[in-house]
């Protein structure tokens, strides 16, 4: 699935776009039987996109209604329901040991630096207030709503990491989907599929 495809067509049946797609890129498409139990006809279902210059992963996500999903496989890709396309979820493991320290809190996009994690932590450790220190005045603690625990990076994980963003990333058990992820030793255990996945490293790589 090397190289990108120009995608053009106009009210063209969705399966001859998938099968052009796959002869142009020399793998097969497979078809699974789910979809014809799930009452979904590619072959009557149109598709009007205009594109250029993308992978072919993305030109089949791109194409493909909301309720199907696919599975790439050694040469070929595996077309099927949204549900089935997540199974069998890969588990994976990820050290979260640099997150957990002082981190600022953020509604948007996650931008952390680590920079900012040192400066946090010494001013934390009492730089620059150490004559308060030995005159005995005491300092109110600050607050600790901005400590990253990790029950707040597995909340974060699951806010920027999820299934609304992008389909081909697996719902969160919370939103009662098979993903998962846990905090044992240190680490996450991350249950999700391998785009999921993708992205829950992209995201702690930017948090670190």
């Amino acid at each position: 699935m090397t190289g990108k495809p120009r995608v053009e067509f106009e009210g063209v049946a969705i399966k001859d776009v998938l099968n052009y797609l796959s002869t142009v890129g020399k793998f097969s498409i497979v078809y699974d039987q789910a979809l014809e139990e799930a009452g979904i006809d590619l072959a009557t279902r149109t598709v009007s996109s205009r594109a250029s210059g993308m992978k072919y992963e993305d030109a089949i996500n791109l194409i493909l209604p909301r309720e199907c999903g696919y599975r790439i496989g050694p040469g070929y890709v595996l077309i099927t329901t949204l549900e089935k396309s997540y199974l069998p979820l890969r588990t994976g493991i990820y050290s979260i040991q640099l997150a957990l320290s002082v981190i600022p809190d953020f509604t948007d996009a996650p931008r952390f630096e680590v920079s900012q994690v040192t400066q946090a932590a010494t001013a934390a450790a009492g730089g620059g207030g150490g004559a308060g220190a030995l005159f005995g005045t005491t300092t109110k603690e600050p607050a600790d709503t901005g400590r990253a625990t990790p029950e707040k990076i597995i909340e974060l994980v699951k806010k920027f990491v999820k299934n609304t963003n992008d389909r081909r990333i697996a719902p969160w058990d919370d939103d009662g989907g098979p993903a998962t992820v846990q905090y044992l030793g240190g680490k996450l255990v991350v249950s999700q599929t391998d785009y999921g996945h993708r992205a829950v490293a992209k995201f702690l790589a930017s948090v670190e």
